[in-house]
């Protein structure tokens, strides 16, 4: 017998990702010069994540005061160890500047709109 949420969400999506929830380390208070470095390297492989399908979205989260407390980084894995192995390669967290836990993420409700303007080759997300 199937459930009232079984029933209720069939058809849907219901694709699997994998939240990784960072926030600076008692170590990210060392020199400029290694948290800008270590920076520039987490960058870099978040492109790589990229480029190769394996990243879905990341950025920087904020408390209600506007201060940048942490990031979400949402990777396509194959599993919670395979999540585990791209987070611990993050040069962020390989450095032990920033501590991370991972989720899995089922979405299932939302959309998004994407205008493409071959004119002027942009692309407008909502």
């Amino acid at each position: 017998m199937q459930t009232y949420g079984a029933k209720r969400t069939a058809g849907f999506l219901l694709k699997d990702y994998y939240v990784i929830r960072t926030a600076p380390s008692a170590r990210a208070r060392l020199g400029t010069a290694a948290r800008q470095a270590a920076f520039d390297h987490h960058i870099a492989y978040q492109l790589a994540l990229e480029d190769s399908g394996r990243l879905f979205a990341a950025g920087p989260v904020f408390d209600p005061q506007g201060r940048r407390t942490g990031g979400m980084i949402i990777i396509r894995a194959k599993s919670f160890k395979d999540a585990k192995r791209i987070a611990d390669a993050d040069p962020h967290h390989a450095s032990k500047l920033w501590r991370y836990e991972i989720q899995r993420w089922r979405m299932s409700e939302g959309s998004y709109t994407v205008t493409v303007k071959y004119s002027s080759k942009s692309a407008h997300v909502l």
